[in-house]
């Protein structure tokens, strides 16, 4: 497995739990600092994967997709990685071909961990939810910090408040908070 430094992964253990939320507001503060990549990957299954990828640059910022609202929130660009399991691994060479080595990246994903070790990986889950996603149980032993999300009145909220406790300093993402095990 290869270590892709300058990486932060974002994953959750079930749909609608917060992630591209998660996404949106790090990138908002940190692209007011440094210049940085998001990626979106989506794993096709079934009769919808058909052994290709494709990469997209997102250049529409109306915010009806997450890619847009990466987009909106700050990040200088935006691409969508749509792969099946097959197709992974040349469909990460082909979208790091596309992003300078200097560019940290927050990336929205679950199977890329199967593939690259980030700097941090983060595992989102929504107050209450049920059942975790196979794609997230398998990966648990290698999140470094789990995140809980709940709906407010006042907004969104994560748990632990990652938000202020990440930081991207000497060329790396890192946190205060103490790693999971």
């Amino acid at each position: 497995m290869k270590r892709y430094p300058k990486l932060l992964l974002i994953g959750a253990t079930a749909k609608d739990s917060g992630k591209t939320t998660l996404c949106e507001r790090l990138i908002a503060r940190f692209s007011k600092q440094i210049d940085l990549y998001a990626v979106k990957v989506t794993i096709m299954h079934g009769e919808c994967a058909e052994s290709h990828f494709s990469v997209t640059e997102e250049t529409r910022d109306d915010g009806k997709h997450d890619t847009g609202r990466m987009l909106i929130a700050g990040a200088r660009k935006v691409f969508w990685v749509r792969c099946d399991e097959k197709t992974i691994a040349p469909a990460l060479e082909d979208l790091f071909s596309r992003i300078p080595p200097d560019v940290p990246v927050i990336c929205e994903s679950n199977s890329v961990r199967n593939y690259l070790i980030p700097d941090l990986f983060l595992m989102v889950s929504r107050e209450g939810e049920g059942e975790l996603k196979q794609s997230a149980a398998t990966l648990l032993s290698l999140v470094d910090h789990r995140i809980l999300f709940r709906e407010t009145d006042g907004g969104p909220v994560f748990s632990p408040d990652i938000e202020t406790a990440l930081v991207f300093e000497n060329g790396a993402w890192s946190s205060h908070l103490p790693k999971e095990r």
